[in-house]
Formats: C-alpha cells, structure tokens, sequence
C-alpha cells in the first residue's frame, strides 16, 4: 500500500519514527514539540504524503497470540533472559508505561535489525495490557512468517 493510502495513525507511527525520531530534516520543525496537536499532525503528514509518496507498506492485522510469538522469536535477547512472553511483558509494565486508548498506531516490524520491533514496543505492550485481540504491524521487510 503506498503511503499515501495508508490509515492516519499508520502514517502518524512512520513519521514519528521516520521523520522526528530520525530527525529527518524536512521535519525539523516539529523537533522541538513535546506533544503534536492535531494541527501539527495535519502539516507532518502533509509533508509525509509529498516527500514519501512513491513508498510502500504491508499492513497487516495480527492476532495477539501470533505478535506474541513473533515477538519472541525474532528477538534472540528476549528468549534469553525471559521463559515466555509473558514473563517478558510483566517484567516491562513495570516501569511508566504511556497507555494507548486504541490500537490505530500500528507497530514497525524489522526483525534483521536485531529485534522484531524497530518501534512500538510501549505501544505493543500498552495494547496487551489494555486486552486488545489483535494488533496492526507495518512490515518494513518480507515477514512471511506473520503476514
């Protein structure tokens, strides 16, 4: 799906990623923002729609139980210090955790880089917590083994 195409909070999860975490320059505006209104987010996503129009995505819905696995798989320091997903989301809700009110933000998967999450984790987990039965990943690379 091009970017131009996707869902709101999916475009919303790339360019907080993408363009501010990244700091990609044509963003730079909104570098010094601690919380974007919804104004804010209308420009960035204008931009977002302008400079990566051409770019594409695979969003996919995913049921908990298979993000769960996923997670523990393609995260090899997981699956070393912890005996199950379980074990590894009670030990990370301890600490501040943001609560997500929805699920529109999807999650970034990129297991080459070493975990299955590039971004999202708080939000993957804020979206267990709160018992939602599935989750939207946007697969940054071919993740057969989910999609």
């Amino acid at each position: 799906m091009i970017f131009t195409s996707l869902p709101t909070g999916c475009k919303k999860a790339l360019v907080q990623y993408f363009g501010f975490e990244c700091f990609d320059e044509r963003f730079r505006i909104f570098f010094d923002l601690v919380n974007l209104s919804d104004l804010d987010w209308e420009k960035a996503i204008h931009i977002a729609d302008r400079v990566w129009s051409d770019r594409t995505y695979e969003l996919v819905t995913v049921p908990v139980g298979q993000a769960k696995r996923f997670i523990m798989h393609h995260s090899p320091d997981l699956v070393s210090q912890y005996s199950s997903f379980d074990q590894y989301h009670c030990d990370y809700v301890q600490g501040a955790m943001p609560k997500h009110n929805d699920a529109s933000w999807p999650v970034l998967a990129l297991p080459s880089c070493g975990e299955a999450l590039l971004d999202g984790w708080h939000r993957f987990h804020s979206y267990v917590d709160s018992g939602f039965t599935a989750v939207h990943f946007i697969l940054l690379e071919d993740c057969s083994c989910i999609a």
